[in-house]
């Protein structure tokens, strides 16, 4: 019995390992192998760790043994007060139903005064377009009259086309289309935590989200 909750408890602290302690405890017995083998493939299955409406693959070309790359993933920005959430991030699960909440989510924010009222956005919706001076996509958000299917919340809806990540032996992990993609289809937003360097001595930390879509 002490053994079975010994080992319910390895069962959940693993996925929260890094690829290198990893494989140190699974060299120790033969089920902690057992167990890391299943977060392997599960974590070669998605790189997204299911916050995406569609799972990201890692797939590996080359000739070496890597099934995946380890990096810590969020669906939106994160702003720099809140970058020490993702020093660590669960990644492996069996437990689909967990209700961890999402590491470094960051809800769309508008508020009242300046949302819009518009039940069905179109051109004529104050909240669309890209800002002025500007390459940046302004959007609804919780502040506006509009539902989650409004057309002016592209980027809220996560990722949108079938993508995986492909290692190849020169060139290291890329992210290819696993589709075709038409011109203008919204692709995914490149989210997270970046440095600004103001002098040499000093450095000040900036989030940054990018949206990518076709335009060849």
């Amino acid at each position: 019995m002490e053994e079975q909750g010994l080992l319910e408890c390895f069962e959940l602290i693993m996925p929260w390992l890094n690829p290198a302690e990893l494989a140190t405890l699974s060299s120790t017995c033969k089920t902690l192998n057992r167990f890391s083998r299943s977060i392997t493939a599960a974590r070669a299955s998605d790189a997204s760790r299911s916050f995406e409406n569609l799972p990201i693959p890692f797939i590996n070309s080359s000739s070496d043994a890597q099934s995946y790359a380890y990096f810590l993933y969020t669906p939106s920005q994160i702003l720099p007060s809140q970058s020490s959430l993702l020093r660590r991030q669960a990644w492996g699960f069996n437990n689909q139903d967990s209700t961890l909440p999402i590491p470094g989510r960051i809800v769309p924010y508008t508020d009242e005064e300046s949302g819009c009222a518009c039940e069905s956005c179109g051109r004529e919706c104050p909240c669309g377009g890209f800002l002025e001076g500007s390459e940046m996509v302004s959007e609804c958000g919780m502040g506006c009259g509009c539902g989650s299917d409004c057309g002016n919340r592209v980027t809220q809806r996560g990722v949108s086309v079938g993508l995986k990540i492909v290692r190849d032996g020169r060139k290291g992990w890329g992210l290819l289309a696993a589709q075709f993609i038409p011109k203008g289809q919204f692709v995914c937003e490149y989210a997270g935590d970046s440095t600004y360097q103001h002098s040499s001595s000093s450095n000040e930390g900036f989030s940054i989200s990018t949206g990518f879509e076709i335009s060849t």
